[in-house]
């Protein structure tokens, strides 16, 4: 018999040590690449953000958190006077 060592990847939340495991054997799925860890992870309905977050199905606010940190902060209404970037002046 020869051994051959391999390197699989697995898939685990961001937010709480969960693991993405494998619905009818309740084992930790193992892939080979980080594509497929990302599809995969989607396939299962987590939550795979841009920055490579990866997020199960818990919503508690530890997950909150991480969604919270992807939205964009809101516009900073101009102030009378302010000038755009060629000199003319923005507001209200």
């Amino acid at each position: 018999m020869t051994i051959h060592p391999q390197t699989c990847l697995t898939v685990s939340c961001n937010a709480c040590p969960n693991l993405l495991v494998d619905d009818e054997y309740e084992q930790p799925i193992h892939l080979d690449s980080p594509a497929s860890a990302r599809s995969t992870a989607t396939e299962y309905s987590w939550t795979v953000l841009p920055n490579d977050v990866y997020l199960c199905n818990t919503r508690d606010d530890a997950h909150k958190k991480h969604l919270e940190a992807l939205k964009q902060p809101a516009p900073v209404p101009p102030v009378p006077g302010q000038l755009d970037t060629d000199g003319r002046e923005v507001g209200p």
